[in-house]
């Protein structure tokens, strides 16, 4: 199963350069997410016949179920990733220039199309489902906003005499690009919405 999926033209260079391994989506929960904390996440299980992942939501307050399918395929299922582009009409070498390759993105200015609007025939890159899971936004690790591909601060601590360069501020590098991309649609950090967080590698 191929699933199409939008990128950034930032996250794609981040996949590009091997620091994006993880992304985090809403899409299929939006009746969970009208009242995000209404809901408690029991489990995920296998709809086999549809190939597909069921998430299970019990309400706090009527304690009945609802399932909700995962859109993301199943653990093995190929991503096609969905890029800002165009066509490459000068007749020669690859049909399509990518926005994510700088040497590309000033001259073409004017010409790039969005990524909801790319063909399958104008993919080029493409990711493994590795593992997919269901949690609250806010629940995101330091070590798993580093794997969103964001970039952190790195603050320099003395210990001893030594300076050593330490990592930090990923979870707030991602809440900032979370609510760049999100909060226009109703979902930006503060809500803590529930999310589906697929972790993948690149083929």
């Amino acid at each position: 199963m191929e699933i199409p999926l939008l990128f950034s033209t930032p996250m794609v260079q981040a996949i590009i350069n091997k620091i994006k391994n993880m992304t985090r989506r809403t899409r299929g929960l939006d009746e969970i997410n009208k009242n995000p904390d209404k809901w408690i996440f029991r489990m995920i299980t296998i709809d086999e016949p549809k190939a597909c992942l069921m998430a299970w939501f019990e309400n706090k307050e009527t304690h009945e179920y609802i399932k909700v399918k995962c859109p993301y395929g199943v653990p093995g299922c190929t991503i096609w990733v969905r890029e800002t582009w165009c066509k490459n009409n000068m007749g020669t070498g690859w049909p399509y220039f990518y926005k994510a390759d700088e040497e590309n993105a000033d001259e073409l200015k004017g010409f790039w199309k969005p990524s909801i609007h790319m063909p399958r025939s104008a993919a080029r890159l493409f990711l493994t489902v590795k593992s997919i899971r269901v949690e609250r936004l806010q629940d995101i690790s330091e070590e798993d906003a580093k794997a969103e591909g964001v970039i952190a601060e790195i603050e320099i601590r003395s210990l001893e005499d030594k300076s050593i360069h330490e990592p930090f501020g990923y979870r707030l590098a991602f809440t900032e690009l979370w609510d760049s991309i999100n909060s226009k649609r109703g979902y930006g950090w503060d809500r803590n919405c529930w999310v589906w967080v697929v972790e993948f590698e690149r083929q």
